[in-house]
């Protein structure tokens, strides 16, 4: 008799915006592979960071929100600064690209 574990297959990441949206790794990918808008993000991932290997989210979403008066928009913007720091910007914060 074969035993089948009950959990789940394994999903791709999927990340959450603060509005409660859900986001797949790959979709952000799609809309970091834009070079306008991963300049942009690059640009504020290395503003963020700090020499200690933190970042501050809510910092993040003040500059979003001053630059985009739609909250979805400011949401997305915080998104996907943290992808770029989960992967190509990793290093910023001294640690592994994870995803």
């Amino acid at each position: 008799m074969t035993v089948v574990p009950l959990r789940p297959k394994p999903r791709a990441s999927a990340y959450m915006d603060v509005l409660g949206g859900r986001w797949d790794a790959e979709r952000l990918d799609r809309v970091l592979a834009d070079p306008d808008v991963h300049a942009r993000v690059s640009t504020i991932a290395h503003m963020a960071a700090q020499p200690d290997g933190t970042w501050y989210p809510a910092n993040v979403l003040a500059v979003a929100r001053s630059r985009y008066p739609r909250e979805a928009a400011a949401a997305l913007l915080l998104l996907l600064v943290t992808r770029y720091l989960d992967t190509e910007g990793a290093h910023l914060l001294g640690r592994e690209r994870v995803g």
